[in-house]
């Protein structure tokens, strides 16, 4: 319990940090009124995965804090489960699906449809950055570079486009390296996205 209340506590720091570096665009982007209702497609990593497990980990944690962030921002997030049920020994590979493969995974009530899809993932843990008597033997970095799509279901039209890395540097116990990063990647992804009920009003609307 107090392990996970120290990681949230370090996780809400290092958001609050990168939030006050990052600059702010100079206009946020909006969606069309109808497009309230978003669904979020499991991440898959591109090309081969080096550690399944740990690319699985990470990925849950991108798709919960992305989940949170855009609730936040007003919209309603259905999570879709991997259609391949293979969990972290079969990752998720749309790349090898037919086009409109993503579209058809979303369900009816959803207006468009979010891929997340992570280009490069550089754990330190894998180029020999943890040291004998670490507590995890995890690295001292954990750095994730991904692209977000977020597309119309009915027209297959891309609505949204964003590249962003997500960091986390230093010593870390087990988990708390993908908390970090994939708040950090969260935050880079979708921080010109405008809140829903900041949408510019329609010429007829009262």
């Amino acid at each position: 319990m107090f392990l996970r209340l120290f990681t949230g506590f370090a996780l809400l720091l290092t958001l609050s940090l990168s939030g006050a570096c990052t600059p702010r665009p100079a206009s946020l982007i909006t969606f069309p009124p109808m497009i309230e209702r978003i669904a979020l497609l499991p991440v898959f990593f591109a090309g081969r995965a080096k550690d399944r497990y740990m690319e699985h980990r990470a990925g849950q944690e991108i798709l919960w804090q992305s989940k949170r962030l855009l609730e936040l921002r007003g919209y309603r997030v259905v999570t879709v489960a991997d259609p391949s049920g293979g969990g972290w020994l079969a990752p998720f590979r749309p790349e090898l699906a037919s086009p409109g493969y993503f579209l058809d995974l979303a369900p009816e009530e959803a207006e468009a449809v979010l891929l997340i899809r992570v280009e490069h993932f550089l754990d330190g843990a894998l180029h020999g950055g943890g040291g004998p008597g670490s507590l995890s033997g995890a690295g001292e970095e954990l750095e994730i570079h991904a692209t977000a799509e977020i597309i119309d279901r009915r027209s297959g039209a891309l609505l949204y486009s964003r590249y962003g890395i997500g960091r986390s540097l230093g010593a870390a116990l087990t988990g708390v390296h993908e908390m970090r990063a994939a708040g950090d990647l969260a935050q880079a992804l979708f921080y010109p996205l405008a809140h829903r009920g900041n949408l510019p009003k329609m010429a007829n609307d009262q």
